[in-house]
């Protein structure tokens, strides 16, 4: 008993050690983005208005070719897609917009003003591919930014998405045997043991996919409310 009582005992000292080191890992990560971020924005003055097709960011001289023209800048939000950046620039021997030039879509993307060129310029963006680690640091680095409602609601829906992740990993399906009697899975057999075991069916595996994304959801919607409010 004295025995199981120690083994019991260093487990659970092993398990205090490891989510110990995994939160100094996590602040340490943390501490390095909020330097990164602040080094970056410290180049640039954020945006006070977002521009739009409407109302856009206007360019009195960019080069063209040899010569120097009128150019725009505005971004399009899609709930369904996200933000992208739009750039356009003026023939000046036509005097006609040409064709305008778009950015591939992020879930969310902050604008600025470089400081040194006076460039406009795209600074961040949120996306699926980033953590929670750098959703949450340049949400407090860029808290007075002016996102539209567009941009709100995708962040909403990507922090909400980020955190339910947290609980869940995808593996890739292998086969699966269930012992006849004690129910044993194992995912090889030897020849010996073909007859003890039946393979678990896709239905069943469908059952469990089907309980996951119901829990996922509840999930979702906690967090999703947790940001809202």
């Amino acid at each position: 008993m004295n025995q199981e009582n120690t083994i019991l005992q260093n487990h659970n000292i092993q398990e205090q050690d490891d989510k110990q080191q995994k939160n100094q890992q996590n602040q340490n990560e943390r501490e390095q983005l909020k330097q990164k971020y602040t080094e970056i924005l410290s180049h640039f003055d954020l945006v006070k208005e977002l521009p739009t097709e409407a109302n856009p960011h206007n360019v009195d001289s960019y080069p063209y070719g040899y010569k120097r023209t009128k150019a725009r800048y505005w971004q399009e939000s899609r709930a369904d897609k996200g933000d992208r950046l739009v750039f356009q620039t003026l023939n000046p021997v036509t005097q006609r917009w040409n064709k305008p030039k778009k950015s591939t879509y992020s879930t969310c993307m902050n604008l600025g003003i470089e400081k040194s060129t006076g460039h406009f310029k795209h600074i961040f963006s949120f996306s699926y591919y980033g953590n929670i680690n750098e959703y949450e640091i340049k949400k407090e680095l860029l808290v007075d930014y002016p996102y539209n409602e567009i941009q709100k609601e995708n962040l909403r829906k990507l922090y909400a998405m980020m955190r339910t992740n947290e609980h869940f990993t995808v593996t890739v399906r292998t086969r699966e045997y269930r012992h006849k009697v004690t129910g044993e899975i194992k995912t090889s057999l030897s020849v010996f043991e073909l007859n003890d075991y039946e393979e678990v069916k896709e239905a069943e595996e469908e059952e469990k996919k089907k309980e996951a994304m119901q829990e996922a959801q509840k999930i979702y919607g906690h967090y999703y409310k947790e940001v809202a409010e």
